[in-house]
């Protein structure tokens, strides 16, 4: 969603809704404060040329998630839809990671 010139007015109206809304505080929607204790599998999309989430925003998350992890960074692209933008490097991603970090359904 973007809320253009005003962003300023609105973003702090919104975020207050989050508690009542949700449970929970725009301090809990940080990604990097909470990956470490994910206890699965992270796979990290990044677009290259994203403004909101940069590189070493993507790079610091990717650092504090746990073993097993994966970085994938889509040359090129913004803050985007990486599927619509990239969808064969996106499935290769996506899928590739699933293969390798999740279970065949009826294996052990």
């Amino acid at each position: 969603m973007r809320l253009g010139p005003l962003a300023p007015v609105l973003a702090p109206l919104l975020l207050a809704q989050l508690p009542a809304r949700l449970g929970c505080s725009a301090g809990d929607l940080a990604p990097a404060d909470h990956v470490a204790t994910a206890g699965c599998p992270v796979l990290v999309l990044g677009g290259a040329e994203d403004r909101r989430t940069t590189r070493e925003k993507t790079g610091a998350l990717f650092e504090r998630a746990s073993e097993p992890k994966a970085l994938v960074v889509f040359a090129g692209a913004a803050h985007v839809d990486l599927q619509a933008y990239a969808p064969a490097a996106y499935a290769d991603a996506v899928l590739g990671f699933l293969d390798e970090h999740v279970p065949a359904q009826g294996s052990k």
